[in-house]
């Protein structure tokens, strides 16, 4: 005559509203979850794609910057060897003993002339 099993305190129809609303808004959050992660990810990787892309940009030197470097190294692979072929001419012409030169006072005075 009694039901002795759990007490029903909620309608059936009541219940199943509920449990379908629970489930909807469930899905809607989702799907809220879900575009917000999509959009986050959608940023980064346009954060990290535009990123390589400017490096790529900025980091490779142009045709012009690598004959300028080329020119530039040449030019001071040149100016060492006569730097090193100076010094070597000017070993090569100082006296054996290492003395200094003799001017007399009349060749000083015709050099000071000639030169200013």
């Amino acid at each position: 005559m009694f039901n002795t099993g759990k007490p029903i305190l909620v309608e059936n129809g009541t219940q199943y509203f509920l449990k379908s609303l629970l489930k909807q808004c469930h899905g809607v959050k989702m799907e809220y979850y879900n575009n917000m992660y999509n959009i986050g990810l959608l940023l980064l990787f346009f954060f990290v794609l535009f990123t390589f892309l400017i490096y790529r940009y900025k980091g490779r030197p142009t045709d012009e910057e690598l004959a300028e470097k080329e020119r530039e190294r040449q030019l001071y692979i040149l100016s060492k060897i006569k730097n090193y072929q100076s010094a070597r001419q000017r070993i090569s012409n100082d006296n054996i003993t290492g003395l200094p030169e003799w001017e007399n006072e009349q060749e000083y005075i015709f050099r000071k002339v000639i030169n200013s």
